[in-house]
């Protein structure tokens, strides 16, 4: 369904009110498919949410492990801070998506590294753990 819309024109950059573009969302939801084909068809990575999530955020966020790696293949990093300084490690600890947070580990993810607010990917973790 997405290859016939793309084919058509459609502005595979455009964003919702929260600033979230296809390729975020298909990210998100681990649609590989979906973020290949809209890639294919010029969709930007550098294409940021409100508070500067980038798509490997929201693949961090929705625990897809393909979706991060696809993404890295394409240019996107996986110490890529938001204007928060959150970088995907820290999505998926806020998330509690064990997998994605192991992976990002795997390929290279600053475990120490400081959002804006001092935390740390463990800290933040701790904080969702403690919501529950």
């Amino acid at each position: 369904m997405v290859d016939g819309l793309v084919q058509r024109n459609v502005d595979v950059n455009h964003v919702d009110k929260k600033g979230h573009s296809a390729l975020f969302v298909a990210s998100t939801k681990g649609l590989v498919d979906y973020v290949e084909v809209v890639l294919k068809h010029g969709a930007l990575t550098d294409v940021v949410t409100r508070i500067g999530e980038h798509p490997i955020h929201g693949a961090a966020t929705g625990g897809s492990v393909a979706s991060i790696d696809f993404l890295m293949k394409h240019g996107e990093s996986i110490t890529q801070s938001d204007f928060e300084g959150s970088t995907p490690i820290h999505s998926g600890a806020a998330a509690g998506q064990v997998e994605s947070v192991r992976h990002c580990v795997e390929v290279g993810a600053e475990v120490n590294h400081l959002d804006g607010e001092g935390r740390t990917p463990v800290y933040v973790a701790s904080e969702m753990d403690m919501q529950r």
